[in-house]
């Protein structure tokens, strides 16, 4: 554990940090929705094995407890917070996998030995068990050789401050805000401390708290109330926590407008900073999730015939004309049938004339183009309905 503004920094006080957690969430969550499946390469291109083992767990069913997203989840989720995530491959006898259990990072602790790398994890009943790598999958963040770093080993003084902050506003709010002023006895009188302390325990009743802010106090016996000026310390301590969440965004990669911080976004860039979001955030953990599993639920022998794809066009959901003519394009440039364009929009499909594909006819090749045109055929010349017509006149006359 960890301190920065005199605040106790560890995996689990972070998440009281709103734009830390939102942070978390809206990777794992966006990760988590995608669709992941094992395509196998064909002649013809490529589609979904859906008979691969590996298929399923990533897609469906990881395990006899979990769902595929609430893994996935669950994996982003501690990789975001520890820097690693871990699950155990459970295999049949013939070495295909059939079942993914999560390992909690505490517990597990990467070595080498014999030239091999193993994982130690550590059981409920305190003793280790060894598994091979091959048998591990592990999704790691920025980090060295072995392991992934903890967000929080770098970003604690922006947690530390951000919850400092929060802490702040509370104890204004639970105290009455600010020291607005002061009460003086009458003349150059004084009060006994009997009467201090009852003064001051009324003026605490009245004023502390939120529910007091901005009520109107009597002062009688006398008492002269003394406002005192103070710096806008409200309008600094707003800029500041505003600052933080800023910070913490940097740490995550996250753009501001995705943990509902609006000050920056504009009409016409919150549109890039979605697409920003794809391809700087979530882009490089797909990748990593995809090399793993491709390394570690592929067999070797297999590895050039199948492969994972995680679809990140499924978080991209356009407004209805930008998707039509999307689809239209694709469509004429025969990329999609519109069964496939059905299926994309989750509609029910047209039957088998709904698989073909087509392309326009007035399109041909580029060698073609550039090609000089061929010569008209030859073509010999033979007599017309008119030419036969005097031939048989001149015969008739000539009979």
């Amino acid at each position: 554990m960890s301190r920065a503004a005199g605040q106790p920094i560890t995996e689990e006080t972070a998440y009281t940090v709103s734009a830390y957690w939102c942070c978390v969430r809206v990777i794992s969550e966006t990760v988590g929705q995608m669709p992941w499946r094992i395509h196998e390469r064909t002649s013809s291109g490529q589609r979904v094995a859906e008979y691969h083992p590996a298929d399923r767990l990533v897609n469906r069913i990881p395990n006899r407890e979990q769902d595929a997203a609430t893994w996935r989840e669950l994996m982003l989720r501690w990789v975001l917070t520890w820097g690693n995530a871990y699950s155990e491959i459970v295999r049949d006898s013939s070495y295909r996998p059939i079942e993914l259990w999560p390992i909690e990072p505490w517990r597990v602790a990467p070595l080498r030995a014999d030239n091999a790398l193993w994982y130690e994890v550590q059981q409920a009943d305190g003793d280790p068990v060894t598994l091979p790598a091959a048998d591990v999958l592990h999704f790691r963040g920025l980090g060295d050789d072995l392991v992934g770093w903890s967000v929080l080993r770098y970003a604690a003084r922006s947690l530390g401050l951000s919850m400092a902050q929060e802490e702040s506003m509370a104890a204004q709010q639970e105290n009455g805000a600010k020291l607005s002023g002061i009460l003086r006895p009458p003349g150059a009188g004084s009060f006994t401390r009997e009467k201090t302390d009852a003064i001051a325990a009324a003026w605490q009743q009245q004023n502390a708290g939120s529910k007091n802010h901005g009520r109107v106090y009597l002062i009688n016996q006398g008492i002269e109330f003394t406002p005192l000026s103070m710096p806008n310390t409200d309008a600094q301590l707003l800029e500041s926590r505003q600052f933080s969440v800023i910070d913490i965004c940097r740490f995550m990669r996250v753009p501001p407008h995705k943990v509902f911080d609006l000050t920056r976004a504009t009409f016409s860039n919150i549109t890039h900073q979605s697409l920003e979001f794809q391809t700087d955030t979530i882009g490089p953990w797909i990748v990593k999730l995809e090399q793993q599993v491709n390394r570690k639920l592929i067999s070797p022998a297999a590895a050039g015939r199948f492969f994972s794809k995680i679809n990140a066009n499924a978080i991209l959901r356009m407004d209805p004309d930008t998707r039509a003519n999307w689809y239209t394009r694709l469509r004429d440039l025969g990329v999609f049938s519109p069964n496939q364009i059905a299926a994309l929009e989750d509609m029910d499909t047209v039957g088998a004339d709904g698989d073909v594909r087509l392309v326009p006819v007035n399109m041909q090749t580029l060698e073609r183009a550039a090609a000089p045109p061929a010569p008209p055929p030859h073509v010999v010349p033979t007599a017309t309905d008119d030419e036969d017509g005097e031939r048989a006149d001149e015969a008739a006359d000539n009979g």
